[in-house]
């Protein structure tokens, strides 16, 4: 069963999981700043994934690297928080 992109568009939780490994690059780091267990985190992510229906991270290597479409996802996610993605979103200064 398939996840509905509006459950995960409202999932802001999820959102703030993904961004924060985007930050990171990693999951573990992640779920230690929003205090969360990391199996949590790769869950959350991978609905957002399976929602829009691509990968937003490269996980073959550590750290994780955004995809492609993963920085397109990336200032839309700080949009869809409330924050107003900066020219460089890697520098954006966020509070978990």
């Amino acid at each position: 069963r398939g996840v509905s992109l509006k459950s995960v568009l409202d999932n802001l939780l999820a959102w703030r999981a993904f961004l924060a490994v985007a930050k990171t690059g990693s999951i573990s780091v992640a779920a230690r700043l929003l205090d969360l267990d990391s199996a949590a985190v790769s869950h959350m992510v991978a609905e957002i994934e399976q929602a829009l229906g691509y990968a937003l991270f490269d996980r073959s290597k550590r750290p994780f690297k955004l995809t492609p479409r993963g920085r397109v996802v990336m200032p839309l996610g700080y949009r869809h928080m409330g924050y107003a993605p900066p020219a460089d979103v890697g520098q954006q200064k966020m509070n978990f």
